[in-house]
């Protein structure tokens, strides 16, 4: 029962409703997501549940045909020349943008025939939602949600890939069907501009604003190298940077200095307090991140920590010195809570 390739029609015991239920071939399971497809087929009735169970078998059997026309590799997790990388809702995304703007830039002079891209929007309409549809596709497909998903992926698994592979990064396989259903929607959107250019529309489109701008998903190393390689720090400050930086990232989970925040400078001081010291932490922890890192780690005309709320350290920027004083805060409390990191962000190398 429910072995890959055998169509099962399966009873739930709790309320008595039929379910189709397939074993996923090993070979689609990086794709689907999961080792078993089940559907509710929305009846108690055995004589309706056969017929309905041929229905939805044969629909499966078109789904996963789709599939098989996907290159099949596993989605890359640990790539020799690609990092791994977990992405936000935001920088998912921002990259279906780039594929939005990457087709719009190709076709920027002439977009061709309208009967085209009408075409390729037509056959999107069964990887997007409901909401985003064409109004005589707005049906549910077979399998809801899921057969969108697979959808997405077949349609999109290319163009993904290509875009990851250019930016030399890899994702999970949750994280790389959220970005292919993403895509989708980008895809369609763009398929609708190119529409309306061909027969003569060329003004802007309003939801462009709704992607964001293009991420950076530059790694700290590749930064740092290119620190090194302006700075010409001493060997003896290049190891102890990188150690306090690999620390600093592994801590964060991420490598990607475009990244931090101020609140992860916040969690990395008040995480480094209850192991080292305060001179640790302010003439190594900080001392070294800020040296290169963009963003809320940069240090510009003062660059002050208040540590447990008793001491003011301030750094001040003179020419090309850079001098730290200490000294009693106006407002300390010797009982202070929680150290606070106060950032100014300076221009990014």
């Amino acid at each position: 029962m429910g072995e890959a390739g055998i169509n099962t029609l399966w009873k739930r015991p709790e309320n008595g409703t039929y379910y189709f239920r397939k074993g996923v071939p090993e070979r689609l399971r990086h794709l689907i997501g999961k080792a078993m497809m089940q559907v509710s087929l929305r009846t108690k009735d055995l004589a309706v549940a056969k017929s309905k169970h041929k229905t939805v078998a044969a629909e499966v059997a078109t789904q996963w045909a789709k599939l098989q026309q996907v290159e099949f590799k596993p989605i890359p997790t640990t790539a020799d020349d690609r990092r791994t990388v977990s992405l936000s809702s935001k920088e998912v995304a921002a990259l279906a943008g780039e594929l939005y703007r990457a087709l719009l830039d190709k076709h920027k002079h002439d977009a061709g025939p309208a009967k085209e891209w009408e075409a390729k929007l037509k056959k999107l309409q069964n990887a997007l939602p409901i909401t985003d549809r064409l109004p005589e596709a707005a049906k549910w497909t077979f399998g809801g949600p899921s057969a969108i998903r697979h959808n997405a992926i077949v349609f999109c698994y290319e163009d993904v890939e290509a875009l990851l592979a250019k930016k030399g990064i890899a994702l999970s396989m949750p994280d790389h069907h959220r970005l292919c259903a993403h895509a989708a929607k980008a895809l369609a959107q763009a398929y609708e501009v190119l529409i309306r250019r061909a027969n003569g529309d060329w003004s802007a489109d309003p939801r462009e604003s709704r992607f964001p701008p293009p991420i950076s998903h530059t790694g700290w190393r590749k930064w740092y190298a290119a620190y090194c390689k302006a700075k010409l720090p001493e060997p003896s400050s290049r190891k102890r940077q990188e150690g306090v930086l690999n620390a600093f990232f592994n801590f964060l989970g991420h490598e990607i200095p475009e990244r931090v925040t101020e609140e992860d400078a916040n969690r990395w001081v008040e995480a480094r307090l209850e192991l080292v010291s305060r001179a640790t932490v302010i003439k190594a922890d900080l001392a070294h991140t800020r040296s290169f890192l963009p963003g809320p780690m940069r240090s510009s005309d003062c660059h002050r920590i208040l540590l447990a709320g008793s001491w003011s350290i301030m750094w001040t920027r003179k020419r090309s010195t850079t001098r730290l004083s200490c000294r009693p805060s106006r407002n300390a409390s010797t009982t202070s809570a929680k150290p606070v990191i106060f950032l100014r962000q300076r221009s990014t190398l």
